[in-house]
Parts: structure tokens; sequence; C-alpha cells
């Protein structure tokens, strides 16, 4: 089965940068990190509500390894 290509939105250079230098302060994976901060912003919104009865989570956060 073949997935619907997704939106891969584009962070602005200063973001990625500091991206990459917390990352390496923290001695972890610029992805990982990412889908951290993502994750917690997101968390107590009404989309990731919506986004979690989309792929049928519920009751506990995903996203995050």
């Amino acid at each position: 089965m073949s997935h619907p290509r997704s939106y891969q939105p584009e962070l602005h250079p200063h973001l990625i940068k500091g991206l990459y230098h917390e990352a390496k302060l923290r001695g972890v994976p610029m992805t990982k990190l990412l889908r951290e901060i993502v994750a917690e912003a997101l968390e107590p919104t009404e989309g990731m509500q919506r986004a979690r009865q989309e792929v049928g989570e519920t009751g506990k956060r995903f996203l995050v390894d």
C-alpha cells in the first residue's frame, strides 16, 4: 500500500542552527529533539486530539520514541 505524499514544511536556517546546537549540547540526534519539542507543544491541542483519533491512538503520547 503506497503512502500519500505528506507536506514537509521548511524550517528557517536559524532554527536549524539552533536545533543543531541544542541537540549537540544534549547529546541527542536532531530528529529526536525536534520530535520531542513538537510533541510537547502539540500535546494539549485540539489538533493533536484529532490526530490521535485519525491514527487510533487513545490516551497516550505518541510521536516521541
